[in-house]
């Protein structure tokens, strides 16, 4: 599974926070699903993007300032499509929980070094 390491804001502590996550990649973004694994809420990291979208992207070696934003339902249903696709695990988090799980785009700030 490809993994990044995402760090974002605590939104009420403001202390930084590095989760890894699993991740499709775009021409344009690093896509990535608030599953939480199903549970009812939405993770802690989602809620921090939400917060302030400015956040920390690094896969291998290679980081980037990336900024956050959820997907619309168009992408969010063909996104959710792919990650389901590639762990079936994504299958099961859908049927666990009532909430849609959002899909999250980081957008590199700086293009030029994505």
């Amino acid at each position: 599974m490809p993994l990044l390491l995402l760090t974002t804001t605590g939104r009420r502590s403001g202390v930084s926070r590095t989760v890894p996550l699993i991740y499709v990649k775009t021409e344009s973004a690093y896509v990535v699903v608030a599953s939480a694994a199903g549970a009812e809420r939405n993770p802690g990291w989602f809620h921090n993007l939400v917060a302030d979208p400015i956040a920390l992207v690094q896969v291998g070696s290679s980081r980037w300032t990336v900024h956050a934003r959820v997907t619309d339902p168009d992408e969010r249903e063909l996104l959710y499509e792919e990650f389901k696709g590639l762990n079936r695990a994504f299958v099961r988090f859908e049927q666990q929980t009532v909430r849609e799980i959002p899909v999250v785009m980081l957008e590199p700030v700086d293009c030029e070094s994505f």
